[in-house]
């Protein structure tokens, strides 16, 4: 009975100890530190998607800040020596603190990136047959992989940037289908020259002759 006591006393201590350590990893990721007395060469980057928050840490207090562009990313000072970042927009900013006393400064590069799951879901959800992935560079969502067609390839691009985001199509549909919307393009344009001449040639022929 004490055997089972111990077991069970066990168990939940290592529950415990689970909690606790995903709990700090959790806090870490969410918290950036910087320093004013070493500040380092390069800007320090952080990475934040829309709608969220990571806090930044400083050894001294800040006096000022400033965010190159607000509808990216603002910061709100919520301790003298903490700022919160909020990510707003799809882009990428600047953020600089400066120290209360002194004239040090830390640079940041501030990513703000979109939450591209419930997107891809839906892109899995709508085209279940094709290897579509989702990426994003440079404020844009890049879209890769290979898909059935040429239509699906237009058709892609077309729900994400409904959803608002700009794209680069890097998707590759067969080559054989891809000749093929090529050659209909070709024989359209063959087509409508070749109605032009005709018409061309018909207003000629019905024209009143001169002098007849």
């Amino acid at each position: 009975m004490q055997k089972s006591s111990l077991v069970a006393r066990l168990v939940s201590l290592a529950a415990a100890a689970l909690l606790l350590t995903a709990s700090a990893q959790a806090q870490g990721q969410n918290s950036v530190s910087a320093s004013f007395e070493k500040p380092p060469a390069e800007p320090i980057q952080i990475n934040v998607l829309v709608g969220q928050s990571r806090v930044i840490n400083f050894d001294r207090s800040i006096g000022r800040f400033s965010v190159s562009d607000p509808a990216v990313a603002e910061a709100v000072l919520v301790a003298p020596d903490q700022v919160l970042v909020n990510g707003k927009g799809f882009g990428q900013v600047n953020f600089i603190a400066w120290e209360q006393k002194g004239g040090q400064f830390v640079v940041f590069d501030v990513y703000v990136r979109a939450n591209l799951s419930l997107i891809d879901s839906q892109i899995r959800e709508l085209f279940p047959k094709n290897d579509i992935n989702l990426s994003q560079a440079n404020g844009s969502v890049v879209l890769s992989g290979k898909v059935s067609d040429a239509k699906t390839v237009a058709q892609v691009e077309a729900v994400v940037q409904a959803a608002g985001f700009k794209t680069v199509n890097m998707l590759q549909a067969p080559v054989k289908e891809m000749a093929q919307v090529q050659l209909q393009v070709r024989v359209a344009e063959v087509s409508r020259s070749r109605l032009r001449e005709l018409g061309a040639s018909y207003a000629y022929q019905s024209s009143p002759g001169v002098g007849g």
